[in-house]
């Protein structure tokens, strides 16, 4: 994979983005709350070893699985996610069905990759996994597959940062107009405007003690927004892990 300088140091460049990318699915595998219709917990952890997947196919100086090893997982993570999309009711708005179908494409093509490589000196099949140590004489099997998936990837890549840069502007907007992020209802500090700071820890007092049933006069837990960090999200995942397989799948024919 690696034919000059140049591409090495785009290995390098496109390793540490992924390395950073490690921090938000390490976070999602290990929040603790129950996941919700939009979260899935497979979904998380096969973020995680798709991710680690890429780094050490993306780096210079491999990894410490070898090759076999991640024929293993990334057969069983795209044969897990075919079956669940496969089982999953066919509504398209449905919330995870997507990811479920993209987790499935990825770590297919990724066993491609994997298994399609030249067997020869240019690549360790030992051990220690390097496969950017491909020269620019080695090339994949089958381009044709290596040339459709690189494409439908930077598609989908496209349409992820689209979503991401919507959903942003569209919470930005939210908090703009109503000066509160998603989720948070009014406190009483927005209700009125107490004339002192006497009467206005006065009043908060009487409407924090108000019932259950009265939720409108009271203060709720501050609550984060579902889409979280722009860096965090699903799109940000879907959008690098794209660029990043279609920039391999092109540079190893």
């Amino acid at each position: 994979m690696v034919a000059g300088g140049h591409q090495a140091l785009v290995s390098w460049l496109l390793t540490v983005i992924f390395l950073l990318l490690l921090v938000p699915c390490l976070r999602r595998v290990t929040r603790q709350e129950v996941p919700g219709a939009e979260r899935r917990r497979d979904s998380d952890l096969a973020e995680l070893l798709l991710t680690l997947a890429m780094v050490a196919m993306l780096s210079p100086v491999g990894g410490p699985i070898p090759a076999a090893g991640w024929q293993a997982v990334l057969l069983l993570v795209a044969a897990y996610f075919l079956w669940a999309f496969l089982r999953s009711p066919r509504v398209p708005a449905r919330p995870g069905h997507g990811h479920v179908a993209h987790h499935a494409v990825c770590a297919a093509l990724m066993l491609y990759m994997v298994t399609a490589m030249p067997h020869d000196d240019g690549i360790s099949h030992g051990p220690w996994f390097t496969m950017a140590e491909m020269d620019s004489t080695a090339s994949l099997a089958l381009p044709a597959l290596a040339i459709a998936g690189a494409l439908g990837l930077a598609a989908d890549a496209a349409v992820s940062a689209a979503r991401l840069v919507r959903t942003r502007l569209k919470t930005r907007d939210t908090i703009d107009s109503e000066g509160l992020r998603p989720g948070m209802r009014p406190s009483p500090s927005h209700v009125m405007s107490p004339a002192s700071p006497l009467v206005g820890s006065a009043t908060r007092a009487f409407f924090h003690c108000l019932p259950q049933f009265s939720p409108v006069f009271r203060r709720p837990a501050r609550t984060r927004s579902a889409a979280g960090p722009w860096y965090g999200s699903r799109e940000t995942y879907r959008a690098t892990m794209g660029l990043g397989m279609a920039y391999m799948l092109l540079a190893a024919l």
